[in-house]
């Protein structure tokens, strides 16, 4: 049995794991991502460590990365990435300071696409694609087997379509009227702010909340046309991708299915020209990153060089 490392590094949590070569996590921490480089890089360090004498193993064959972008996959760096306020990680060289062996980096989503395929809901399946709602939102897609990745590896970032050309909101990468700058955990508060003309919600869990909970008609405004603005977004993934399977995770997703998926889901034929897939969320729940960062350090796709 070979031991696999997996990192899947988030705007708000990390998640690392150690895990057997069928998919079986054998032990798994989490943490705040840190803010500094620096910080990140040590904090890294520290929790695999940490996490190896938890497993009982002293090294690992493999580790897979999975991380938010934009990236460099083949030198192991995040460049930029909106929702971390950093301009550089470098990911890569942390990793290097407990481990010389194979180190393969995927952007995030196309990590869970492919953990999604191959231990989860799309086994068999050739046309896959993956969304994920969260901190942001983000994409990953097969098509006809083959993982999409593009010239640096960010293919499929379907969170930074543009929903409205008009709109003066402003997205976290500097675009504007992005899908992800009005309906991620951080957008649904600029996106509750344009329909009701205040700040009237702190977090995202506030606003769901207050309609879940208190049944407050403004909170189901916002959701209302948050469900309309995902469906219009889940389109372009279907119309983009043509996909026989559409799962999703991400936190805001996972933890308001019916308010995230099931009413996105009502407004969806309003814009869909292909033949509808099957959408459901990821039966992996949090670990599709994870699983897929573990898939790729075993067998790398072919666009993914292994780092030196």
């Amino acid at each position: 049995m070979r031991v696999i490392g997996a990192v899947d590094l988030g705007a708000t949590w990390t998640r690392v794991a150690v895990a057997s070569d069928d998919g079986r996590i054998m032990a798994k921490r989490q943490f705040r991502t840190p803010r500094m480089e620096k910080a990140l890089q040590h904090r890294l360090v520290g929790e695999f460590r940490t996490l190896m004498r938890e497993a009982g193993v002293d090294s690992v064959d493999a580790i897979g990365v999975a991380s938010i972008g934009p990236l460099s996959m083949k030198e192991g760096i995040i460049l930029g990435a909106p929702n971390l306020g950093m301009k550089r990680i470098d990911v890569a060289k942390a990793i290097r300071e407990f481990h010389s062996g194979k180190l393969v980096m995927l952007n995030d989503c196309n990590a869970a696409v492919l953990g999604e395929k191959l231990y989860g809901a799309g086994e068999g399946v050739d046309n896959i694609a993956y969304l994920t709602i969260s901190t942001g939102i983000g994409c990953g897609a097969i098509v006809d087997g083959k993982l999409l990745f593009g010239k640096d590896g960010n293919a499929a970032e379907s969170g930074h379509v543009v929903i409205d050309y008009k709109l003066k909101i402003r997205c976290g990468c500097g675009g504007y009227g992005h899908w992800e700058a009005l309906c991620s955990g951080n957008g649904l508060l600029n996106l509750a702010k344009l329909i009701t003309g205040r700040r009237r919600w702190k977090t995202p869990q506030q606003l769901f909340e207050a309609f879940e909970k208190k049944r407050d008609k403004q909170a189901a405004a916002v959701l209302r046309e948050a469900a309309m603005i995902n469906a219009a977004g889940i389109a372009c993934i279907i119309n983009n991708f043509d996909p026989e399977l559409l799962t999703i995770g991400g936190s805001v997703a996972l933890n308001h299915k019916e308010t995230v998926i099931g009413w996105a889901l009502k407004y969806l034929s309003r814009y869909v020209i292909n033949r509808m897939p099957r959408i459901i969320p990821t039966p992996l729940g949090g670990d599709a990153p994870l699983l897929g960062a573990v898939a790729a350090a075993i067998n790398p796709p072919e666009e993914a060089s292994v780092i030196r």
